[in-house]
């Protein structure tokens, strides 16, 4: 029998390779301009295509909770797959606004959300005495996806293969991903739990959606959310123009951006690592301070107009978002409970903050 600790593992890399070819999901900027280029659509229009695929990937969020009741994981990734790939396969023939709606909007979205859950339920499930750690791995791989791979769909979109070349490419990574994979995808043996750490943060509690959001608990977490992640996110979305407006070049500005990218995704296992040793309050404490620090620096760097100070600053705001997004899914899961966990991850999107919300940002970001 295989070793369960080195099993857990093979699943955590397998699944954080899986969340960098979903992170491609992000990746829709590479193709708005050859679509706009050949069929003559406007800005707004194309966004709107990104904005469909945010809500859907929330309803496929939300359906994998009531899938995984119903269905063995493998069977979930399969269907999340096959919409994925035939959204791809399908965008690659578009000739009219609305399949692209439907095509990259709803499958594509709807998939990805599928099979982002699904992945982060049953990754969660093998590392109950390092949840953070793990989710901190596997939102790194999603949240890089869109820069790593997003290189090499550009220059496929380059090359002769073209906008439309490109997305059969993808349709074809995502089956092999799914060959390759599939394997992997398995729950623990639940005769022979992880045994927690010492300071591990698991409560003990098992709770439905429902009960989730009827928690105090739950709603002092959404209020720090939005106080910490909120200006951060503002500052994230403005990145090249406050460079740009102390002087910076557009090399210079570019370059900040790319680590500010960098500093995202490694904040996001370190945090997690962090979440696990020191503990879930100590935690979010840290995170709330750090963030105010760097605040700070942020407002001497722009008043100083030094532009060295500014881009260090932003990366380390880089690394806090990045950290912001893995207690996001860490604190759901050790304070409410494994059994429910997809569904508990997706009530806390959908309802505290909302999948328009997502949507709203993304067609703002593509205008």
């Amino acid at each position: 029998m295989q070793n369960p600790n080195v099993q857990r593992y093979a699943v955590l890399v397998c699944g954080t390779i899986v969340m960098l070819v979903l992170g491609l999901i992000y990746a829709w900027s590479i193709f708005v301009a050859p679509l706009e280029a050949e069929f003559g659509w406007t800005r707004s229009e194309t966004a709107t295509t990104f904005s469909i695929s945010m809500v859907m990937w929330s309803c496929g969020m939300l359906s994998c909770g009531w899938l995984m009741n119903r269905f063995p994981p493998r069977s979930c990734f399969a269907m999340g797959i096959a919409l994925i790939a035939c959204g791809f396969i399908l965008s690659s023939n578009v000739t009219e606004l609305w399949q692209l709606y439907i095509f990259y909007g709803v499958f594509c979205g709807f998939g990805t959300g599928l099979c982002y859950n699904l992945w982060t339920s049953v990754v969660f499930a093998h590392f109950s005495d390092g949840t953070g750690f793990a989710g901190g791995v596997l939102l790194m791989g999603f949240g890089m996806g869109a820069m790593v791979l997003g290189s090499a769909v550009s220059l496929l979109i380059a090359s002769p293969v073209g906008w439309r070349g490109a997305f059969a490419i993808l349709a074809a990574l995502a089956v092999m991903l799914a060959a390759v994979s599939m394997h992997f995808l398995r729950m623990p043996d639940q005769k022979a739990p992880a045994k927690p750490k010492a300071n591990a943060v698991e409560t003990g509690v098992t709770l439905t959606g429902g009960q989730m959001l009827r928690s105090p608990s739950f709603w002092t977490f959404a209020l720090w959310r939005v106080l910490v992640m909120g200006g951060a996110a503002a500052v994230i979305a403005q990145t090249a123009p406050i460079m740009a407006s102390i002087g910076a070049d557009v090399a210079f500005c570019s370059a900040a951006v790319g680590a500010l990218s960098i500093g995202n995704g490694c904040g996001r296992p370190i945090v997690g690592t962090a979440y696990d040793r020191i503990g879930r309050d100590r935690t979010l404490v840290a995170l709330a301070v750090a963030g105010i620090a760097i605040g700070v620096a942020l407002v001497a760097a722009y008043v100083a107009q030094s532009i060295l100070l500014l881009a260090v600053a932003l990366f380390f705001e880089g690394v806090l978002y990045g950290g912001y997004a893995t207690v996001n899914t860490t604190f759901i899961k050790t304070t409410y409970g494994q059994a429910h966990v997809a569904y508990d991850f997706m009530a806390y999107r959908l309802l505290a903050f909302g999948s328009m919300r997502d949507a709203i940002q993304a067609t703002c970001s593509e205008l």
